[in-house]
């Protein structure tokens, strides 16, 4: 007789899992869905936490890293209870914003405006540059002026440059994806696969604008804003809906329904002036970063709440770590090692299956081409 060696094989399985888990020490939820993981466990793969909200602070170059306030550094937030962690400092106050996760949830990448490049952040907080103005990098700004695209193309809006460029997936040199888009300014991809900058711009009487740039780099406006607002921030969410901040009204953050300009719609006002956006994980929520305080609103009505707040800190950019669904397929596996099927069984099934399709409808005398079942064994 064959031996059933799916108990030993499961067993296996939860060992290497729970293995994994003893070397964290944090449980961490995942912030909409109510799953839960250890920080040293499954997420501890990578490190970065499921869930959790990364905040650029950006030091102050007249006082950097005197008077309570923070040097340019990367922190870590817990939705679930506000706390603050810091990760790195890459060093100095040199203008650190954007923030977008390697695909592979490795490194999270950050620019420095003041060195014009880009740089990689491990979990541990060792930072690297990895671009620079020998790469097409010209003086990044925005609270979220790095991204990628579905591919795993890489993209940065460019001030000093006046352009957005991308770096391909293969690893190639960069190449100008779109140019004359205006200073300053955020990037994100939308559901549609349209890449959207919002920031400043260079036309008279018009100083807030969002742009909308289609694959192929081509341009359009897509919604403006009178000459005493700025577009601070832009984040989408997969349901396409876009998300902007802008400074009118002492501070505004606006919905665009379906991709639409036409359905602009007021969520939260005079909430502040340097605001930084982004989504959760799961794109229930819309986060919100302001100074040191971390808050949450509701896409569709606003009412932002206060997440947690850190002194010295000032939010520059935001970005929430969403790990590759590597799990699902494990758990796949394990039900298949679980619950062991023989051919036999397999046949008898489809065979029942298809008998129980083919004779539905079939009058009387009519020849049935279906199968004989099998006999069982």
């Amino acid at each position: 007789m064959k031996r059933n060696t799916s108990g030993s094989t499961i067993a296996f399985w939860i060992s290497i899992l729970t293995a994994a888990g003893s070397r964290g020490d944090s449980l961490a939820q995942l912030h909409g869905d109510g799953l839960h993981t250890h920080s040293g466990g499954l997420a501890g793969l990578s490190e970065f936490v499921p869930g959790r909200v990364y905040a650029v602070s950006v030091g102050d170059r007249k006082s950097c890293g005197m008077g309570g306030l923070e040097p340019d550094s990367l922190w870590e937030i817990d939705p679930a209870t506000g706390a603050f962690r810091s990760i790195g400092y890459p060093g100095g106050c040199q203008g650190l914003g954007g923030a977008a996760f390697r695909p592979d949830g490795k490194a999270i990448r950050l620019t420095r405006y003041h060195r014009s490049d880009v740089l990689e952040m491990t979990p541990g907080g060792q930072s690297s540059v990895l671009y620079d103005l020998d790469d097409g990098i010209g003086g990044p700004q925005g609270s979220s002026s790095v991204a990628y695209d579905s591919d795993g193309n890489f993209y940065v809006s460019n001030f000093n440059a006046d352009n957005i460029v991308r770096f391909p997936v293969d690893g190639g040199p960069s190449e100008v994806f779109t140019s004359s888009v205006g200073m300053s300014g955020s990037i994100a991809f939308a559901a549609s696969g349209d890449l959207f900058w919002a920031g400043q711009t260079f036309i008279p009487n018009i100083r807030g604008q969002i742009m909308r740039a289609r694959p192929d780099g081509s341009l359009s406006i897509f919604d403006v804003f009178p000459s005493s607002s700025i577009v601070k921030s832009v984040t989408t969410d997969r349901f396409g809906n876009v998300f902007a901040y802008t400074t009118d009204n002492l501070g505004t953050l606006y919905r665009y329904s379906n991709e639409d300009p036409t359905t602009r719609q007021v969520l939260v006002s005079n909430f502040g002036f340097d605001v930084a956006l982004t989504m959760s994980a799961d794109h229930s929520l819309v986060y919100l970063g302001k100074g040191g305080f971390l808050y949450s609103a509701d896409p569709s009505t606003g009412n932002p709440l206060l997440i947690g707040h850190r002194e010295g800190v000032r939010i520059d950019g935001l970005a929430v770590f969403v790990p590759e669904p590597w799990t699902a397929t494990l758990v796949s596996i394990l039900v298949v090692l679980a619950f062991p099927r023989t051919r036999a069984q397999d046949a008898r099934a489809a065979t029942r299956r298809l008998v129980g399709s083919c004779t539905t409808g079939v009058s009387s005398g009519a020849t049935s081409r279906c199968p004989d079942a099998p006999e069982s064994k």
